[in-house]
């Protein structure tokens, strides 16, 4: 192992730590984010700004000015003059930074811990998988989206040369459970199907999904409201699940 991968991997387990203590906490006190009627947003959004709040404190606490968590939704490849390459890959929830280097992005969920969102989130946005087939198109994600070769190889680059990619998924809906069964198929920004290009089975579960996703290269954190569960999965090479 090369000095590079060794920062990286401490850039990581700092982290990582953060987030395990920010899932366990949320978990324990079973927190769902519900919207307030003085403070009129929408679940999602409050999770995220609960979220980006208790991991700016966190390391700010433990490493001072090491990482700065980003205000804004990421937009890691604008400024490039790679217009659809920025659009294919945007609006990321969470980032956190590390000098001018990113150190993670994360992707948040809660009501919509599905596998088509684990499979956008995960596949195509962290993992920067663009072979899944449209299921109307019949053509790749990249050609959808007016792609090249080139342009794939640079996102794929670029997002794993990032510490940290992962998925924070909160399940508070019976429906939503790791075991039920859902269709392979994600959804881009403008609603278009395609077919995963990881899972092979035009079924699979949530928890099926999310190792594959892992197992690919993400750090997975879940917990369910719905029956107690938890996850937290590391990808090989960091260290035991």
């Amino acid at each position: 192992m090369g000095s590079a991968d060794r920062v990286q991997i401490g850039v990581a387990q700092r982290i990582v730590q953060e987030i395990d203590r920010i899932c366990d906490a949320w978990w324990l006190n079973r927190e769902t984010f519900e919207p307030q009627a003085n403070a009129p947003l929408i679940r999602e959004h409050r999770m995220q700004l609960a979220f980006r709040n208790r991991l700016r404190t966190a390391l700010r606490e433990k490493y001072a000015s090491e990482f700065a968590v980003m205000d804004k939704d990421a937009w890691p490849f604008a400024g490039l003059g790679k217009k659809t390459l920025s659009d294919a890959f945007s609006r990321y929830d969470v980032a956190v930074t590390a000098g001018p280097d990113l150190a993670a992005l994360l992707e948040l969920s809660i009501d919509d811990s599905t596998v088509c969102h684990a499979l956008d989130n995960g596949e195509h946005k962290l993992l920067g998988i663009c072979d899944g087939i449209g299921c109307v198109s019949e053509k790749p994600f990249w050609q959808t989206r007016k792609l090249t070769t080139e342009d794939v190889a640079f996102a794929q680059g670029r997002l794993s040369a990032i510490p940290v990619r992962g998925l924070f998924y909160v399940s508070r809906l019976p429906h939503q459970s790791l075991d039920i069964l859902q269709s392979s198929v994600w959804t881009d920004g403008g609603s278009r199907p395609f077919n995963s290009a990881l899972i092979q089975s035009p079924m699979t579960s949530l928890e099926e999904a999310l190792e594959r996703l892992n197992q690919a290269g993400l750090f997975i954190w879940y917990y369910s409201l719905v029956d107690d569960r938890q996850l937290k999965l590391r990808p090989s090479g960091f260290g035991s699940n």
